[in-house]
């Protein structure tokens, strides 16, 4: 799964503005990604118990994993906090964030200005996923013509 570190509104109800940090939306995120891998591997051992088979086959327990968004239509500034929250998060010894990428309106900011940003995540070994190319471009030097 992906997604985008967010500032939330913890209660709209509420008269006082409590906001979720990035760092605990994502810790949220997380802790639920957790608890359905322990649920689904519990699963995954009583249907090998009990010999509970789908054509022969035992459904294998799914491995939920987190990749961070940085959205191409923010800033820089705005990248380095979502992949420094990554790199943070990933030291701290937990195994779902698995790497950050890049995504949003591909009309938006050029990817070249995140490039500080992503040499971080790389120099802290994060994986990185680009995604670019959803609209046909050209005619400036760094993008070919079909």
């Amino acid at each position: 799964l992906r997604t985008g570190p967010k500032v939330l509104l913890r209660d709209h109800r509420s008269a006082e503005a409590q906001h979720c940090t990035k760092k605990q939306y994502v810790e949220t995120i997380i802790s639920i990604m957790q608890e359905f891998e322990r649920t689904d591997q519990q699963r995954y051992q009583h249907e090998l118990r009990k010999n509970k088979t789908i054509g022969g086959f035992v459904r294998l327990p799914l491995i939920p994993r987190l990749i961070i968004s940085v959205d191409r239509s923010g800033s820089l500034d705005q990248a380095i906090e979502n992949i420094a929250l990554a790199i943070e998060m990933s030291r701290s010894g937990q195994k779902i964030i698995v790497g950050v990428e890049l995504g949003g309106n591909p009309t938006r900011n050029d990817f070249r200005m995140f490039q500080p940003a992503f040499e971080m995540a790389r120099k802290e070994g994060l994986p990185i996923a680009i995604h670019c190319g959803e609209l046909p471009m050209g005619s400036n030097e760094f993008e070919k013509d079909p």
